[in-house]
């Protein structure tokens, strides 16, 4: 089903980021969407903690300038703090959910950054019966209370997120529009 999306979605002209949280899931990933790119010739990136900082800093200013589609497939922490140009994205798909709440703020952060040239869909896979399923259900109870909390904005969003409880509707108009 991922490697369909992304296919569809580079496929379409969009640039795609795909980020898991295992070094051996990210090398699976990019083997096989690697191949569904090079059959649309489309570029893809992809990197972990066992690439230098430096050269997934390339990989990054290669994929942000690049125009018209193409994935870059990391791992969450290997593409934190310091590293700018994926706001350039039009699909975020997080692979294996963050186990924080602050986790999820730091990988979401990274699409929302100055210079933002797009809107970006961010979505979670988290199919029914996984360790992921039992994670959300985790991270939701944490988001909720931490927005009850402290009046925290973002945590409701993205608890609304996890939870299912956006409103199709209104996003379907407002991408149309």
């Amino acid at each position: 089903w991922l490697i369909e999306i992304v296919e569809e979605n580079v496929a379409a002209g969009q640039k795609v980021v795909v980020f898991t949280g295992r070094k051996k899931d990210c090398e699976q990933l990019a083997d096989a969407i690697g191949k569904r790119c090079a059959k649309l010739n489309a570029p893809m990136w992809w990197g972990h903690g066992g690439v230098t900082a430096e050269d997934r800093d390339a990989m990054v200013q290669a994929y942000s300038k690049h125009e018209g589609g193409g994935c870059l497939v990391g791992t969450t922490n290997a593409f934190g703090e310091a590293f700018d140009g994926l706001q350039h994205t039009d699909l975020a798909v997080m692979a294996l959910i963050p186990w924080t709440p602050g986790m999820i703020e730091q990988a979401e952060g990274r699409f929302h950054r100055h210079g933002s040239d797009r809107a970006v869909l961010i979505m979670y896979a988290i199919c029914e019966g996984t360790v992921d399923e039992h994670i959300a259900d985790l991270l939701l109870n944490k988001l909720e209370n931490l927005s009850a909390a402290l009046d925290h904005s973002e945590a409701q969003t993205i608890a609304d997120t996890l939870a299912g409880l956006d409103d199709e509707e209104a996003l379907i108009t407002s991408i149309l529009a």
